[in-house]
């Protein structure tokens, strides 16, 4: 979900492999956000593994 932030880019992240792959989630996200010049958002994300 993604939602009007004043602080910068936020987020909440709940995974099961948040301590391994984390980083790389925000990252990820952030570079998107950033190609769209949003700057200011509250970011959350369910991350529930890889795909089948």
């Amino acid at each position: 979900m993604l939602s009007a932030g004043n602080n910068g880019i936020e987020f909440e992240l709940v995974s099961d492999v948040a301590k391994q792959f984390g980083d790389a989630i925000k990252e990820t996200i952030t570079d998107v956000l950033n190609t769209y010049g949003v700057t200011d958002a509250a970011v959350s994300v369910v991350d529930k593994g890889e795909f089948s």
